[in-house]
């Protein structure tokens, strides 16, 4: 048997409700061990490591569908030589139940998205947060909450320089009630932690971008379209803005008759750390009634896969992996460009030939030398009422 390496393990974090679980991560064999688990003060939301991979920085909220909460906060865990985590100080508290969190590549700011700035329905915002102690701790908010970041933002990421916050601005569908929220790129320029609007880039009608990956050495950047299921394809000028217009456009599904359904919906995206290979989690988790309960109603729930063209960032499809679960919310893939983890939020029944449970679950794929995906298991879970929200390798 070859010997183990450190280059093949590494640490899986997954989120059910309050807890934080700790997994060691096999990446040769595509292997998880359950080790240990934190409690943070309300649910977790969102997870970013500093990029020491020294720190572990955790937005959690208390916030449920219809009601704004009481409990947000942000909590910093120390990460050791195995993966545990160890609590330093007490949560920074934020003003809103905040959808993503992102670090910078110099480990100096942390970033905070919330989708809305304490109405129901408004513009969303940003806060920028100073990290101090060699990442060890969190300074109080320095940008003020009356940012406008649009409205539904679900995203923000640094430029590779810093220089610069770019905010995926979903919007909304049109309703009976109210026209449609339309979908942007907002670019704002970072003065020593303060933000101001440099250049917005605006999608056509039904487009909406939930999330964005960088290419780790070229001035590319990939947008996941949660409306409209497309990978939208930017240029970063030398400034590190959003170039107008966009370079290339192409479906995530394999079936685009299931653009048509209310829930299939584009999900997480993450460029290959070699940058040659862009993935797309595909979602859906509709349900109709079928004899009396509610069943599946189909839809796809993959991983779409795409080779990049090194001169030009052209995104060809080259695979659509099934993930053998419902609802893909989030899925990450570990330094080394080998193992890529699927998490599903969620459970659903559904009919193949008798009506039978698909659980929420965890899915491994082995990332294969031309960047196809191999199913290599899956571990199936029970939470309760709790949902799988969070999965990451750090």
């Amino acid at each position: 048997m070859a010997e183990r390496t450190d280059r093949d393990m590494t640490s899986l974090y997954a989120s059910i409700g309050e807890q934080l679980v700790h997994y060691s991560a096999n990446v040769a064999d595509a292997l998880l061990v359950r080790r240990d688990a934190v409690t943070l003060p309300a649910n977790v939301q969102y997870v970013w490591p500093h990029p020491s991979h020294r720190y572990l920085y955790v937005a959690s909220s208390d916030r449920v569908r219809g009601e704004l909460g009481q409990k947000h906060s942000l909590t910093t865990f120390r990460i050791a030589d195995d993966g545990a985590l160890t609590q330093i100080g007490t949560p920074v508290s934020l003003p809103y139940r905040p959808i993503h969190i992102t670090v910078d590549r110099a480990g100096e700011w942390l970033a905070a998205a919330f989708n809305s700035a304490g109405a129901k329905r408004g513009p969303g915002t940003v806060l920028l947060y100073r990290i101090v102690q060699d990442g060890g701790a969190l300074l109080e908010a320095v940008t003020s909450d009356t940012v406008d970041a649009g409205m539904y933002p679900h995203q923000a990421r640094f430029s590779p320089g810093g220089e610069h916050l770019i905010v995926c601005v979903r919007g909304n569908n049109a309703t009976a009630q109210h026209g449609e929220d339309p979908g942007s790129l907002k670019s704002f320029n970072i003065d020593n932690g303060r933000a101001s609007l440099a250049s917005e880039v605006q999608y056509e009608p039904g487009l909406g971008p939930r999330h964005l990956d960088i290419d780790p050495t070229k001035p590319w950047i990939y947008v996941s379209m949660e409306r409209g299921n497309k990978l939208c394809v930017h240029r970063l000028d030398e400034s590190g803005t959003v170039a107008p217009g966009i370079l290339f456009t192409r479906s995530t599904l394999a079936d685009e008759a299931n653009d048509r359904r209310a829930r299939q919906l584009a999900s997480a995206i993450h460029v290959h750390p070699a940058g040659s290979h862009v993935y797309v989690a595909n979602r859906a988790d509709g349900v109709v009634r079928d004899d009396g309960e509610e069943i599946f109603e189909g839809g796809e729930n993959n991983i779409a896969v795409y080779r990049v063209d090194g001169e030009t960032g052209e995104p060809s499809l080259v695979q659509h992996a099934d993930t053998r679960g419902i609802h893909p919310r989030t899925f990450s893939i570990d330094r080394t460009g080998r193992l890529l983890v699927v998490g599903h939020v969620m459970s659903r029944r559904a009919r193949d030939r008798v009506v039978k449970a698909i659980p929420v679950s965890l899915s491994l794929f082995r990332v294969l030398p031309d960047g196809r995906l191999e199913f290599a298991r899956k571990y199936d879970f029970d939470t309760g009422k709790q949902t799988l929200f969070w999965t990451g390798l750090v």
